[in-house]
């Protein structure tokens, strides 16, 4: 089983019943700088100056991901009477909830980057891994990635009339800053999943 993050607006959209998010894109690094292929076994290669490199992709298909989220555990900084369970997920509390929690309790979120997999509550069970460029997106995988567009997502106004664009908005907001913007078009790789229950052997 392996670890994978997601950001508080991800877990959300996987969460969440209608139009779940069950897929992500992560960049490919290094970015290939030749023709990708993909031979008959299924792994990808980039062709340049007449070697070829394999691209190794962090997952593959039949992989079973539990989800990094920002978390807390009970009773360390929350009283115990604020939520129940052993462990408290950031995606679980509305904004008003977020800014009592600061304000009154003092607490502070734990990156997700510091979750053990014992405090893990989504597993994802991969599906499909391919190689493309980013706006080779089509329609029905921007929707795949969980966007939402309309009054769904009032941050976009009258941008998103799709939910391409609004995929691209969203991955400018994260990836532009790190040198990957949606104009660069640059390669990621595709992960498919679906969730599924806890495994027995965690």
């Amino acid at each position: 089983m392996k670890p994978i993050i997601f950001s508080t607006p991800m877990v959300q959209a996987t969460l969440r019943e209608e139009n779940p998010k069950t897929q992500t894109r992560r960049i490919v690094k290094p970015q290939p700088v030749g023709e990708v292929w993909k031979n008959r076994w299924g792994q990808w290669g980039d062709d340049y100056g007449g070697g070829s490199t394999w691209l190794k992709p962090r997952y593959s298909k039949g992989d079973v991901l539990y989800v990094r989220e920002s978390w807390m555990p009970r009773g360390s900084e929350l009283d115990t009477g604020w939520f129940d369970g052993e462990y408290a997920y950031k995606a679980d509390y509305s904004d008003f909830d977020l800014d009592y929690i600061k304000r009154y309790r003092n607490a502070k979120w734990r990156p997700s980057i510091h979750m053990p997999k014992s405090a893990a509550r989504i597993f994802l069970l991969v599906t499909d891994v391919r190689v493309e460029q980013v706006r080779q997106i089509t329609e029905d995988d921007a929707k795949a990635e969980g966007v939402q567009i309309g009054r769904d997502n009032p941050g976009c106004g009258n941008s998103c009339v799709n939910y391409r664009t609004a995929f691209s908005l969203l991955w400018d907001s994260i990836n532009a800053k790190r040198g990957y913007p949606w104009e660069s078009n640059c390669w990621v790789w595709v992960y498919g999943f679906e969730r599924i229950e806890k495994p027995e052997a965690t």
